[in-house]
């Protein structure tokens, strides 16, 4: 990933056809800079030159290039008043200010985000304070009025719609047409967002008794043991609590085919162990035996606690918080050293105990999505990129981007973490160091 200051990257954008319109709100999403483009003009540029991956850097810090095609967005008609209103750079490169940058950031939330991403949530919270609206549907009011008011044609009719029935709230018909419109579109970002969950719940329900009796029938299974029933997420394996001479194991398998996760998870644990050999230096569960077919992994079963549950009772105080960065800064540079990208970096995928003196001690788990020197467990293709924002799109920042240094930076601030402290500092340092880089063709709703 090469990095280069932002003014380099302006004028460097001057040898390239169309027009381009930077979006940047530092407080709103402090990670990226978002770039709207006309592809058909300048995709061979840009694939040849691999502009699209650099990193841009700014007072010692890097940030990242969210690039967006205006025309598959919706943003043809909206250029016009961009040009008029925006802050010039360059000949052809335009930055958006005020309300035109803010209209363009609740377009992308509203049409783009399917998940709960932190950038979504963190737009929308912002705004609503910036715009004094108590509740997000305030935000479609703002939205709509702009529309209105810059006479644009965006080409998405459900979301016009929407915004359209709060901009006439005298209508009645309007706001019957919105409240219609609002529903279909959560409902299908909902459906879209469930449909993996659904289907590997059923898989599971009809093969669980089929795993079991394998795992008997091969000898893995001891006498004593139990089904877990408390399992959740996308792909709904069957976990088991194995009761060994003296400890307990959990086995993990039948997960749904289709996420190579069971084989990328034993994959990268054969890795993690070969580098981490003993049980003291290991900061993540790893695991204790795994099959040879990779239908199922085992691991030491310990009586830890996610940390989204955790903090949702217990607020950390601030050593634990401290500890936590610390633990997140070495994992983050750990893995990094072994050349994997865990990829879905978030609390849930974080296990705590609490020791005798209130000390709090942390793994890392779930290295079902990860990256492993530079391969994704789905293929490089668009399928696989799409597959990986199903799968772990809800926790991660940016549906655009993998970077295990800035998911570790807001798993840090979710928990108490300040931006402006030693430890965020430091994963921030990390941006892009730490970054799978998805080839430039995979942008865009295709």
């Amino acid at each position: 990933m090469q990095t280069i200051s932002r003014n380099e990257f302006i004028n460097l954008l001057n040898k390239y056809p169309g027009d381009v319109f930077f979006a940047d709100d530092k407080e709103i999403n402090p990670l990226e800079i978002t770039v709207i483009f006309n592809l058909s003009k300048s995709k061979s540029g840009f694939l040849s030159e691999n502009i699209a991956e650099y990193l841009i850097e700014e007072d010692g810090k890097r940030r990242k290039l969210v690039w967006l095609d205006y025309k598959k967005f919706g943003f043809v008609s909206w250029t016009a008043i961009w040009k008029i209103r925006g802050k010039k750079l360059t000949d052809n490169v335009w930055e958006l200010i005020g309300k035109d940058r803010d209209a363009l950031v609740l377009w992308i939330v509203f049409f783009l985000s399917e998940k709960n991403t932190w950038v979504r949530r963190n737009s929308v919270d912002i705004l609503k304070k910036r715009y004094s609206y108590n509740e997000e549907d305030g935000l479609y009011l703002f939205l709509g009025e702009y529309i209105k008011e810059n006479k644009i044609r965006p080409k998405y009719k459900r979301i016009c719609d929407m915004t359209a029935g709060y901009a006439s709230y005298q209508s009645k018909k309007d706001l019957i047409i919105y409240g219609i419109n609002q529903f279909i579109f959560k409902l299908t970002r909902k459906i879209t967002q469930k449909r993996l969950t659904v289907k590997g719940f059923f898989h599971n329900i009809g093969t669980k008794k089929k795993f079991i009796h394998e795992l008997l029938a091969d000898g893995v299974l001891p006498e004593k043991w139990e089904l877990i029933n408390s399992g959740k997420g996308a792909s709904s394996s069957t976990l088991i609590k194995a009761y060994r001479d003296g400890w307990i194991e959990f086995i993990k398998g039948n997960e749904l085919k289709q996420y190579n996760a069971l084989s990328n998870e034993i994959k990268t644990q054969k890795k993690l162990c070969e580098k981490y050999k003993y049980p003291e230096e290991r900061w993540y569960l790893g695991m204790t035996s795994a099959d040879v077919n990779e239908k199922w992994i085992g691991y030491p079963f310990l009586k830890y606690e996610d940390l989204s549950g955790y903090i949702k009772k217990n607020p950390l105080t601030k050593l634990q918080v401290e500890r936590l960065g610390q633990f997140l800064c070495e994992s983050v540079e750990k893995l990094k050293s072994i050349n994997i990208v865990h990829n879905d970096f978030r609390t849930d995928n974080i296990m705590i105990t609490v020791k005798d003196n209130g000390n709090l001690e942390f793994r890392l788990i779930d290295f079902g999505c990860a990256y492993v020197d530079g391969k994704s467990p789905w293929s490089n293709n668009y399928w696989g990129r799409y597959f990986g924002n199903v799968v772990c799109g809800d926790y991660r920042y940016s549906n655009w981007i993998v970077d295990d240094a800035s998911s570790a930076y807001l798993v840090y601030i979710e928990c108490g973490g300040k931006q402006e402290d030693t430890y965020a500092q430091k994963l921030k340092d990390l941006f892009g160091k730490t970054l799978f880089s998805i080839p430039y063709e995979w942008y865009g709703d295709k």
